[in-house]
């Protein structure tokens, strides 16, 4: 009722950059690219698993109205594709982690004149696939069809049959939802610049830099540790998505150590993942229930605006040096905006990957002075080693928990204490 109720002047309108371009047609758009005739040459992110189309019901509240295939579980989804706090909005989008795929659903609101749906028309249009770097590239498509949807709710699905059955690897076995393979963001010695091309939120970059500051830095520290990273904030949820994405990205290496410290990228969440998160050692994600404010046993680190906030345990764990800014921090950040504002503004996807190279560098230079210590005499880790790849020599404390994370025996410059871990 709380949905149905919403007045327009509650709407607030989505980010000016988000993924806002010129429509175009919804089924020539996204073509995969044609597989061999033995089905062994189909990119692996052309697939789409499922199909679905999400509505508010007044009497049932959130429903899947239609899905393709038949055979999708859809268990959760509704509230996924339709996720909390879109009722303030009259568009919006959100990509969220299903049972193993990864999905991206575009809605809308209309105000229309009918009692029976109590004056508001939502409805939340999406798909689902195996990698969530392939999932921008369909989200024109999402826009146009759920206008469709909302401004002529008797179109039916013909459009999303066809799009389906254009994203489907003919002739090679592949099964909806089946079990997701290691993703080749994540896996060591690969990178993902290549495949960043319209496949991320745009404008997510100016966003995180803006809104976190120097403290973007400390975010990256604990993405490198692998601690449970948690956005809590309200609609536009692509703006949590987008800041998401971009903090999975700040731990990107080439190294093959990396594997040991993967994050899961899980996007949103709601109370329904409250026993999923429970099992999960190391994620970020992003949510608008408040309710996940009081519920400090599921995260490490709560994002909040800018606010960085730990959890009780991550405090008895000793991560609150982690997250306090340096200066080293803060020359950090005004150099990478100095690179971002030498971009062409004609750059296609430039601060991203600026971002992306940016972190990763980083990340190398660190893991590869752990492997020379670690294979050195001594294995001492000084501080004027860290200073030559770039970080703060007061990081020393970090750079030992990373190293302790991924199994690289090493003895850091003594003495050392975490009260050491920055330069006051």
């Amino acid at each position: 009722d709380e949905l149905a109720m919403a007045s327009e002047a509650d709407e607030q309108p989505l980010l000016s950059g988000d993924l806002t371009s010129p429509d175009v047609d919804p089924v020539v758009e996204e073509q995969p690219s044609a597989p061999s005739s033995g089905g062994t040459c189909f990119s692996f992110d052309d697939v789409v698993t499922g199909v679905f189309v999400v509505s508010f019901d007044t009497h049932q509240g959130n429903t899947v109205e239609w899905r393709m295939p038949e055979s999708l579980d859809v268990n959760g989804l509704e509230f996924k594709a339709m996720a909390s706090g879109f009722h303030t909005v009259s568009d919006d989008f959100v990509m969220f982690n299903l049972g193993g795929s990864y999905g991206l659903s575009c809605y809308q609101k209309l105000a229309v004149d009918s009692a029976e749906e109590r004056g508001a028309r939502m409805r939340s249009v999406g798909i689902l696939c195996p990698s969530f770097y392939a999932l921008s590239r369909h989200q024109e498509f999402l826009k146009k069809e759920v206008r469709h949807q909302v401004e002529e709710p008797t179109v039916g699905y013909a459009q999303l049959e066809r799009y389906f059955r254009n994203h489907q690897p003919s002739g090679a076995s592949f099964a909806p939802q089946s079990p997701l393979p290691q993703d080749a963001a994540t896996t060591p010695g690969q990178s993902i610049v290549p495949r960043l091309q319209a496949q991320h939120p745009p404008g997510c970059v100016s966003e995180l830099c803006y809104s976190l500051g120097g403290k973007l830095f400390a975010l990256w520290r604990l993405v490198m540790l692998g601690r449970r990273i948690l956005f809590l904030g309200h609609p536009p949820v692509g703006l949590l998505c987008g800041r998401v994405y971009c903090a999975h990205m700040t731990g990107n290496t080439s190294s093959p150590l990396s594997s040991a410290s993967d994050v899961s990228g899980l996007f949103y969440v709601n109370v329904n993942d409250i026993s999923f998160l429970q099992e999960q050692r190391s994620y970020v994600a992003c949510t608008t229930e408040a309710i996940f404010e009081t519920k400090s046993n599921l995260f490490d680190v709560l994002v909040k605006g800018d606010e960085i906030i730990l959890s009780p345990r991550a405090k008895q764990d000793g991560l609150d040096s982690f997250v306090h800014v340096s200066r080293k921090d803060e020359q950090r950040l005004a150099d990478l905006n100095l690179k971002r504002s030498q971009l062409s503004a004609e750059a296609e996807s430039g601060e991203e990957e600026l971002f992306l190279n940016y972190f990763q560098s980083l990340n190398d230079r660190l893991f590869s002075l752990l492997r020379s210590v670690s294979s050195s005499p001594g294995q001492r880790l000084t501080m004027p080693a860290l200073e030559e790849i770039g970080l703060d020599p007061y990081e020393i404390g970090f750079a030992r928990r990373v190293a302790e994370l991924h199994g690289v025996l090493v003895s850091a410059d003594s003495p050392w204490c975490p009260c050491l871990n920055f330069q006051c």
